[in-house]
């Protein structure tokens, strides 16, 4: 088994049907009664070959800080691209086609410095591998976006170290030693030891 780690090459937060861009920071949820928050988060190159069975995506969350408003209900995807670059404003991020949706509802309160797991994005992952396309080493792109979220029920997370998506897959349909691709901000490639 080994692991190999791509770097993020880019993360930024956006406001659902406003101008709000943020370079620097990430927050999803809805923060005040009216501000819808969604990011979207660069990563490449993802060494998953063409057609390879997906076994999970699990999306790892670095908590920014304490956060136990309202519900924080968030909806997960991913850019439908073979090669998705990195976006260069909220318009061009919200007018993206995406894949089938992953429902994150209930998001668990934050304590910072915690990782926080999202539901397993396996098949929405699986439809970029599919795409006619893809070829190993593309960048993929993860993004989220409010789901009717309570008042003030967002949470924060680093964009920093501890940010990733961990994928396990396997080639040719065959279950034999699972490889996993982790997707984080360290961008180098160690084997073994997995975290």
């Amino acid at each position: 088994m080994g692991e190999i780690i791509p770097a993020v090459i880019d993360v930024h937060q956006f406001f659902i049907g406003g101008d709000g861009w943020e370079p620097t920071y990430m927050s999803f949820g809805l923060q005040g009664g009216s501000t819808h928050m969604g990011f979207v988060f660069t990563s490449g190159p993802v060494a998953i070959p063409k057609s390879a069975i997906i076994v999970s995506a699990i999306a790892k969350f670095p908590a920014q800080g304490n956060y136990s408003g309202a519900d924080c209900n968030v909806a997960l995807s991913f850019t439908a691209s073979d090669n998705p670059a990195a976006p260069t404003s909220s318009a061009s991020i919200q007018a993206a086609p995406i894949t089938s949706e992953v429902l994150w509802t209930g998001v668990p309160a934050f304590s910072s410095g915690t990782r926080y797991n999202s539901p397993d994005l396996k098949d929405a992952l699986q439809e970029i591998v599919n795409r006619s396309g893809w070829v190993s080493g593309n960048n993929i792109q993860l993004r989220g976006r409010d789901n009717n979220s309570g008042a003030n029920g967002y949470r924060a997370a680093y964009n920093t170290s501890g940010l990733c998506v961990d994928i396990i897959y396997t080639e040719f349909g065959t279950y034999i030693h699972p490889r996993r691709s982790r997707m984080d901000m360290k961008g180098v490639s160690t084997q073994n030891g997995l975290a």
